[in-house]
């Protein structure tokens, strides 16, 4: 396990993502990717078995205003506290694009990493989604990484 501060999270994923030396990535290259980065590195002061620093798969067909896309995001969210009292959330999110025509808005699923019941139950309930499976081998170079106060 490694250890990094939450100031380094968006170049540590951005280098993870650089060392695999794709363009385009499928649902399960994402996941790959994401598994090592929420399962490899610690971020002080945010442990993952408290609400601090979770992960997040979801998927569904949505418009941001330029089009109805199918989207596959991982998300690593981390809430900041002092004093025991919340003070902010920021939000990493790994989303690659998709044509609509490859899903429905039936596809629509998310779930949260729980660590009472491990990571082997969560990467499968993502690889049993409807949605991810679709699109798990296709590939695209049409994605967006984005660390963003919540």
């Amino acid at each position: 396990m490694k250890t990094i501060n939450h100031s380094q999270i968006e170049d540590t994923f951005r280098n993870l993502l650089s060392k695999t030396g794709k363009k385009t990535f499928s649902a399960n290259d994402a996941l790959d990717i994401f598994e090592e980065f929420f399962f490899t590195f610690d971020i002080k002061n945010f442990p993952k078995d408290t609400d601090n620093d979770m992960a997040l798969y979801q998927c569904g067909v949505y418009d941001w205003g330029d089009g109805e896309k199918f989207e596959v995001d991982f998300t690593r969210q981390l809430s900041f506290e002092e004093d025991s009292e919340y003070e902010g959330m920021k939000q990493l999110h790994f989303t690659i694009y998709y044509d609509k025509k490859l899903a429905s808005k039936d596809d629509a699923y998310n779930i949260w990493f729980d660590s009472n019941k491990g990571k082997k139950e969560w990467l499968n309930s993502i690889k049993a989604s409807t949605g991810f499976k679709k699109v798990k081998d296709i590939k695209t170079n049409i994605f967006e990484i984005k660390y963003e106060d919540v």
